[in-house]
């Protein structure tokens, strides 16, 4: 492992431009950057920035948003141990899907809550509540840690500089665009805007259940 970082450390670093033109690396900027988008998209970002509103317009009082705001915090640090506990037991790419699969399904239900709240039925408002937990619990315990542990790991050092600022520069941009379309969006379509994020959850899942290899425990040289 010393011999692989001091070579390593000996060789020219590569620039943004030098990943895009080196089709191995290009192949692995791909994976991380499907596992940041998919990170974005999966709901974090919008529950974070609208957490009370969102808790309102399922039939909470504005008490009660508050008080499930705070749950939300608190389950999204359980989720940050949880994901310490199990990143390196589960394997990387097992835990993340895994947990893209969770996100799926949580939200899936949600808009099934959501639907029948419509028709009257009020006791799905608890149930939209536990769906918005869940999404907060399966994006802190695999896709927040694994969206940024890819880069260091697909990565040799002369090129992870490069490759953590594209991936991070991407997250910006999906975080942007979900926070400021997502009331545009919701306004037009309400609870069907989250088909948005399965959509981009199922295509980033099916994505990386092709192409990216475990990394966990392996050397790049294995990886590659």
């Amino acid at each position: 492992m010393q011999a692989e970082m001091k070579e390593q450390t000996q060789q020219h670093q590569v620039s943004i431009v030098g990943i895009f033109r080196d089709k191995r690396l290009r192949s692995a900027l791909w994976l991380c950057l499907v596992a940041m988008v998919a990170r974005q998209f999966s709901g974090y970002t919008v529950i974070v920035n609208y957490s009370t509103a969102i808790f309102t317009g399922v039939g909470l009082n504005r008490q009660g948003a508050l008080l499930a705001t705070l749950g939300l915090w608190g389950v999204s640090l359980n989720g940050t141990l949880l994901s310490l506990f199990l990143v390196d037991r589960a394997g990387r790419k097992t835990l993340l899907l895994t947990c893209e699969a969770g996100l799926v399904v949580s939200m899936s239900i949600f808009i099934t809550f959501a639907a029948l709240k419509k028709e009257g039925y009020t006791w799905t408002e608890y149930g939209s509540v536990a769906c918005f937990f869940a999404i907060l619990l399966f994006n802190q315990t695999g896709l927040a840690s694994i969206a940024y542990i890819l880069p260091a790991e697909l990565f040799g050092q002369e090129a992870r500089c490069a490759a953590i600022s594209v991936a991070t520069g991407v997250a910006a941009l999906c975080a942007v665009c979900t926070t400021f379309l997502f009331p545009v969006l919701e306004a037009l379509i309400e609870e069907y805007t989250y088909i948005i994020f399965i959509g981009v959850l199922v295509a980033a899942a099916a994505f990386s259940a092709v192409k990216l290899p475990e990394t966990k425990g392996k050397t790049i040289a294995e990886i590659h």
